[in-house]
């Protein structure tokens, strides 16, 4: 099968308040999105796939919010999610990058992650040190291309899009 040409990195959608959840549940892991951001999200999702048709993978960070938000996406491309503990706050970049290389499919595989993590995994990808000039807001996408090569510093920055402007290409 032909390698990942793409990588999607999606930032979780916005969640419940973080210092109010952990009054409640000392586990940040559980803190769910807001119904807001479950809502912006998912028009932003309809805008997301106007301009990327289709995702070969959906791979998630195991924390509630970020599953919530690959579950949007799930149902708007139809895809099953895929959980890892590889996508957790503080992740290896170069463990999370093996694990992407390591996945036989064509296309464009969408990881669903948290910040400043995602954002620093981009800023490697594309220049081989860990930077970490990318900024990801809530519900950004920001799309990969590795057709010139797997390893760090090899990727080419297409697009990072906001979720607000995603939801404006949804209408």
């Amino acid at each position: 099968m032909a390698a990942i040409t793409s990588l999607l990195l999606i930032r979780h959608a916005p969640a419940e308040d973080a210092a109010e959840f952990t009054r409640k549940t000392p586990d940040d892991g559980l803190r769910p999105l807001s119904s807001k951001g479950r809502e912006k999200f998912m028009a932003a999702a309809v805008g997301l796939r106007l301009i990327l048709p289709e995702l070969a993978l959906l791979v998630s960070s195991p924390l509630l919010r970020a599953t919530q938000t690959a579950e949007v996406l799930a149902s708007v491309y139809d895809v099953p999610v895929h959980t890892t503990p590889l996508l957790v706050p503080d992740f290896v970049p170069e463990v999370l990058l093996d694990f992407v290389n390591s996945q036989a499919r064509g296309g464009v595989i969408a990881l669903v992650g948290h910040e400043p993590d995602l954002g620093r995994f981009a800023g490697w990808m594309l220049t081989g040190t860990p930077a970490g000039w990318i900024r990801m807001k809530k519900g950004t996408a920001c799309l990969l291309d590795r057709s010139h090569g797997a390893d760090p510093g090899c990727a080419v920055l297409q697009w990072s899009l906001p979720m607000k402007l995603l939801r404006r290409l949804a209408g």
